[in-house]
């Protein structure tokens, strides 16, 4: 397990994280010898989202998100972005046929486990996977999520255990 992959796990929440690591481990299994699997990315700010959804509107770069801060399943630390590589390069950004292809492979799984896949939705994240229904909410946290979410002081541990 990588240094970044490690760090990333880190940030969630820690009854999530078990499921996350056992999704990594079978996202490893499934993959094609050379390609490895690393967790790019965990829990966010509020300010790390607002960034991420500013890409491609009110600064300049590729689209991100949908989803603004509060709105992502990423800041309740039940949501990871994968990365397949393969040779050192990001798979994404070097066959990104290939790598949509391998994340579907790793989705269907994830979906048979408990796991929503953002591959799947009408604009697709096909790195996103997160835990499904976790607050009561849908693909993204709705105010009574958010709500269930403050009702437990923010520790999504007390829904998960």
């Amino acid at each position: 397990m990588t240094t970044r992959t490690k760090k990333n796990l880190d940030t969630l929440a820690p009854q999530a994280r078990a499921k996350f690591v056992k999704l990594l481990e079978e996202a490893q299994r499934l993959m094609p010898v050379g390609v490895t699997v690393e967790l790019i990315s965990g829990t966010r700010t509020a300010a790390e989202q607002d960034a991420l959804y500013a890409s491609s509107r009110t600064k300049p770069g590729p689209w991100r998100t949908n989803a603004r801060a509060g709105q992502s399943w990423h800041n309740y630390g039940v949501a990871v972005d994968l990365g397949l590589f393969k040779g050192g390069k990001y798979l994404d950004e070097k066959d990104e046929r290939e790598s949509t292809r391998l994340y579907g492979v790793v989705a269907k799984w994830a979906t048979a486990n408990g796991f929503e896949w953002g591959g799947s939705w009408s604009r697709a994240d096909p790195p996103h996977f997160q835990l499904a229904g976790v607050l009561g909410g849908g693909s993204s946290p709705g105010p009574d999520a958010r709500a269930r979410y403050a009702q437990v002081g923010g520790d999504v541990s007390r829904i998960l255990a």
